[in-house]
């Protein structure tokens, strides 16, 4: 018991890396198995502050399904193809609509969740929240890098192309092109809240 204790313990370490992106670094994790995906969901909630807000990316590919969520300087990429079943940990977290689940193409991640029977109860464009808190409706379809603009921030597109999901082991640059729209979503998102409200609770950003 005590060597299994160990080696789960071991792998949850080598799951782990550090890069950096957009001049920060970030923390990921990359879970492939059920056990692993609930242990850092609920870290991931943990690190979550009075704004609820969670950066999301969901890649549907014949290749893999892949799930990242962002809060602050901690990302998860969960591999659903990879895993035994989708967590209840995972859907009920999704589906708590105390969090705001924030991304690119929200309404195709949502209709795409709900086919794997995961209801995501708050998922919100960033181009629609930017559009409708800066009163600039032209924006609602401008990509990240343009809603960046908007808060003053600039963000470095990410190198290569899409990872092979199903792959074993992803490099560094597979990782920061895999959390790359969940992370920026997240960031930029904070940063505009705290354009409007100077006094928002504090983020580990």
């Amino acid at each position: 018991m005590l060597t299994m204790w160990r080696l789960a313990g071991y792998l949850a370490k080598i799951g782990l890396c550090e890069i950096e992106i957009n001049g920060s670094k970030v923390e990921v994790f990359v879970a492939d198995n059920s056990a692993l995906a609930v242990t850092m969901i609920n870290e991931l909630k943990c690190s979550s502050h009075e704004r609820r807000v969670v950066g999301i990316d969901y890649n549907n590919t014949p290749t893999g399904k892949v799930l990242i969520l962002c809060i602050g300087a901690h990302c998860l990429i969960i591999k659903l193809s990879c895993l035994d079943c989708v967590p209840k940990t995972l859907k009920q977290f999704l589906a708590d609509e105390t969090y705001c689940f924030l991304g690119t193409g929200m309404s195709n991640i949502v209709q795409a969740l709900q086919s794997d029977d995961i209801q995501c109860g708050t998922g919100i464009d960033v181009g629609y929240l930017f559009a409708r808190i800066l009163r600039k409706p032209n924006i609602e379809g401008c990509g990240l890098k343009e809603l960046a603009d908007e808060v003053g921030m600039h963000i470095e597109e990410p190198i290569g192309v899409c990872p092979d999901w199903n792959a074993i082991v992803f490099s560094m640059e597979q990782i920061k092109y895999a959390v790359h729209n969940a992370n920026t979503s997240y960031v930029i998102v904070d940063k505009l809240l705290r354009k409007v409200d100077p006094n928002s609770d504090d983020d580990d950003t």
